[in-house]
């Protein structure tokens, strides 16, 4: 089930030419052949994605790894697709693994996808090592590589959906419709002028009709931001937060550490 931010905010960003399509229709691609251990399927997907965004109609090999490699955004992508675990179910010391067992550069990840490009994209029956059919496992890690920078492309493809125009515009429309989510905090923080704990209570709204670990998460960075503007020299003890009208259990945090005023006694002289 999609979440209904993510529904809303993709409806919105494709009123406005911002939608990922073409981004998300490759991923699905990539993802659905990679479970079905189709693995160079998977990768032809993975590879159109990252050509067509980011290979600037270049098709000869040299040109094209030059392209990859020019471009800041994409050598960030593959530099933090690089951080993901890849480890394959089928192990089977292919050159990808190989060549992730020597933590590569992304430049060195960028020559390797482009030459693997070359064999998977253009390979014939008369050529000797062309690849067959059945060899899926041998480009399993070589899935998986690609499939984790497709996935950071589609990140960035994302990104207008969140963007704070939309953000209000999303709040407002959930508004009008009644789907709005009314989260319910009891806190309790030292106030350090009087050496007291103290307990209250507010509420957040958010859109929404479920709760999902990503509202959770939402609700929680507000919370917090929220906490510093009302007690900035306060120490936050805990929070527990539920649905409102339901009692709905969303998340409950607990500081173990002294509030700041019992520390400052230990360092005085």
């Amino acid at each position: 089930m999609v979440p209904y931010d993510v529904f809303t905010r993709a409806v919105m960003a494709s009123e406005t030419g911002k939608a990922p399509e073409l981004e998300a229709n490759l991923l699905r691609m990539a993802r659905t052949e990679m479970l079905q251990e189709r693995y160079i399927d998977s990768f032809r997907y993975s590879f159109l994605l990252i050509d067509f965004i980011y290979g600037d109609g270049q098709h000869k090999t040299a040109k094209l790894k030059a392209t990859l490699k020019a471009n800041q955004e994409f050598m960030s992508i593959v530099t933090n697709a690089l951080k993901e675990n890849m480890s394959p179910k089928h192990p089977r010391n292919s050159d990808t693994e190989r060549l992730l067992s020597t933590f590569p550069t992304a430049e060195a990840v960028i020559d390797h996808l482009v030459d693997k490009r070359g064999f998977y994209f253009h390979g014939n029956v008369r050529r000797k090592n062309a690849w067959q059919p059945h060899e899926q496992e041998t480009a399993e890690a070589l899935c998986l590589l690609s499939l984790n920078i497709a996935m950071f492309i589609s990140h960035v493809a994302a990104a207008p959906m969140f963007e704070d125009s939309l953000s209000q515009r999303h709040f407002d429309n959930a508004k009008r419709v009644g789907a709005i989510m009314t989260m319910n905090i009891n806190f309790l923080f030292h106030d350090p002028t009087d050496n007291l704990n103290k307990p209250e209570n507010v509420n957040i709204d958010t859109p929404g009709t479920k709760v999902t670990p990503k509202m959770a998460v939402n609700v929680a960075e507000n919370f917090l931001n929220r906490f510093k503007d009302m007690v900035p020299v306060g120490d936050l003890r805990s929070a527990k937060c539920t649905v409102a009208g339901t009692g709905q259990k969303v998340f409950d945090m607990e500081f173990h550490v002294e509030p700041s005023s019992e520390i400052n006694k230990g360092t005085q002289p």
